[in-house]
């Protein structure tokens, strides 16, 4: 039979414990053999049997006071509504509740004293001594057994070793949790001093930097001062002996801590930094695109890496590279050679093994195929070196001087038809001159044509600098393709080119609208609010995305993290006199060393 039995457990008796029962009959009592434990004397026991009719009978122990409704009797029948009175405890019969057959309430009555007995002993007063007493005897007993004993073994490897292995408290008694998977090697093992090298000290940075060698820093030295950031370890991030398991943080308050309040701290150097606490377009700054900018003319001294704070309408790239996509995405006019099918975007953007970046585009990979370097239509099979320009003239100079200087050359030449090819100049046959006069003539023609008409100037910007040497009168710009466009930032195409299915381009053109590009100065790169759409933080049902899901917090191109960390940089780079007082423009010089 199913029995509900609710008892109370507080002096109000406003709390009730709901106990269920699986039994013949209940028993109550404090002796061992009764299965609801109650304070009744001497061991007695009151039985309580269901009927089938939702009722129960009785049977109160001898020497028991029971009182029905008010009346003396050991033993009887209880109906609903009904009372029970035995030795300062109250029964009732409530409706049982579906799934019971019966239910009974017991609370102590008022001002009688009754109370539920445990079963076993729950105080120290009945051993002998006082609450006090007890206290002292189990702070010297934690004292030494978790204190007094691992500490012997910081001192004695061969103590240490014994505890570890032995049922006794050891530095293992210290630990909150088991290491991550990682730091469970050979070299760590069981030895906690290995990274806990001073007792009762914080893991110091030096411990982690002995094996996380060539890790980068967070900040830049050259816009942070170092004193905001001098209290901070490797551990204030990534702590170890935790469950779960999770040395790395992924909680946006990691971020949005410092990040929220940027105008509170002490910035130098250039710096356009808005504060972020969340991501949504009121709570973070719109991206910053990486543009390399060439420096000189054509970037005849280098490239440069800026990261302007502007309309994404109002940039545009500067790559020296003519290129236009919607010619090339157009199938009624450019098709796979193989197929006659329109190119895609994988056509030549390989995605590389990192799931973010795709392999840099190469004429003799991407676009050799299609577009050939031939230059004379007599050798249909003669190509141009690509890449170096010098090397490129001195070929076509060695071409004709060649066709022009060997006379079984210069015959078959004259002699030779060739067919015409679009695109491509109607070479000289033959010429009165000389052989290297006019392999010199045809040669100029050519490069004329390749930097002025047609061929490298189709896809290169070409500069006449009106020089009469063919080696110095044209200036091809380099070319510099931008790979990284948010360089402080990563993004996983990996996981968004899953959503493909069999048309991989419309996923690639749902963030690049790139379709109706004609200039290669036109960037295609999304800005914060194509992002926004899915993982927006207040969007309803947007996909879950945190600062690090995209930000790293080591920055690849920062200064290596300093041995010791950054506390004890800071004692390193600053006087004495700095390190104790409030510190002052000497600061500039520490961040200055640190940095060198």
């Amino acid at each position: 039979m199913q029995y509900l039995v609710r008892k109370s457990v507080s002096s109000d008796q406003l709390e009730f414990e709901d106990l269920d029962y699986d039994v013949k009959e209940l028993s109550f009592g404090s002796g061992d053999k009764s299965l609801v434990p109650l304070a009744l004397p001497n061991g007695k026991q009151l039985l309580i049997r269901g009927t089938s009719k939702g009722g129960a009978s009785y049977r109160a122990g001898a020497g028991l006071n029971a009182e029905k409704n008010g009346k003396p009797a050991l033993k009887g029948s209880l109906a609903e509504g009904d009372t029970l009175v035995v030795e300062g405890f109250e029964f009732r019969i409530i409706a049982a509740p579906m799934g019971f057959d019966v239910a009974v309430q017991v609370q102590a009555v008022a001002g009688s004293g009754g109370a539920v007995k445990p079963r076993y002993a729950m105080e120290l007063q009945p051993l002998g001594l006082s609450l006090r007493a007890w206290s002292y005897l189990g702070l010297v007993a934690i004292l030494l057994l978790f204190l007094l004993l691992p500490v012997i073994g910081l001192f004695d490897d061969d103590v240490a070793k014994t505890l570890r292995s032995a049922p006794l408290a050891s530095d293992n008694s210290w630990s909150t949790g088991p290491l991550i998977p990682a730091h469970r090697i050979p070299a760590i093992g069981d030895n906690c001093q290995t990274c806990h090298v001073k007792p009762f000290q914080m893991v110091q940075d030096e411990q982690c930097l002995a094996c996380h060698r060539g890790l980068t820093d967070h900040i830049d030295l050259q816009v942070h001062q170092i004193h905001d950031f001098a209290e901070f370890r490797c551990a204030s991030c990534h702590r170890d002996h935790n469950e779960p398991a999770q040395i790395v943080r992924t909680d946006d308050a990691l971020c949005a801590d410092c990040h929220g309040r940027i105008e509170e701290f002490d910035l130098s150097g250039p710096t356009n930094s808005i504060a972020v606490s969340a991501f949504t377009e009121q709570d973070h700054p719109a991206f910053r695109y990486s543009l390399l900018r060439p420096q000189g003319s054509g970037g005849a001294f280098g490239w440069e890496l800026e990261r302007p704070r502007l309309p994404h309408s109002e940039i545009s790239e500067t790559s020296n590279l003519k290129f236009p996509h919607d010619l090339h995405l157009d199938p009624q006019k450019v098709q796979e050679q193989g197929s006659g099918e329109a190119l895609q975007c994988n056509s030549c953007h390989q995605l590389q093994d990192d799931g973010e970046h795709f392999a840099p585009i190469t004429m003799d990979k991407d676009c050799r195929s299609c577009h050939s370097l031939t230059f004379d239509v007599f050798e249909p099979d003669l190509e141009l070196p690509h890449g170096d320009q010098r090397a490129a003239i001195v070929a076509m100079e060695a071409h004709f001087i060649r066709e022009f200087t060997d006379p079984v050359l210069r015959k078959q030449r004259a002699a030779t038809k060739p067919r015409r090819v679009p695109g491509k100049r109607d070479a000289r046959a033959s010429c009165e001159g000389t052989g290297l006069d006019c392999g010199r003539a045809e040669a100029i023609k050519e490069a004329e044509y390749q930097f002025a008409n047609t061929g490298c100037v189709t896809c290169h910007v070409v500069e006449d600098t009106g020089a009469q040497d063919i080696n110095d009168r044209w200036y091809i710009q380099p070319v510099k393709v931008n790979n990284d466009w948010y360089s402080r930032s990563s993004f996983d195409h990996q996981s968004h080119l899953a959503l493909a299915g069999e048309n991989e381009r419309a996923v690639c053109e749902s963030c690049h609208q790139i379709s109706q590009s004609s200039e290669s100065s036109d960037i295609a790169i999304p800005g914060i609010d194509n992002c926004l759409q899915c993982h927006g933080a207040d969007v309803d049902h947007s996909v879950d995305l945190s600062c690090v899901s995209c930000h790293d917090y080591h920055y690849p191109d920062a200064s290596l993290m300093a041995v010791g960390g950054q506390s004890d940089l800071l004692e390193k780079t600053l006087p004495p006199e700095v390190q104790q007082t409030e510190l002052n423009d000497d600061t500039e010089i520490g961040a200055k060393d640190a940095s060198d």
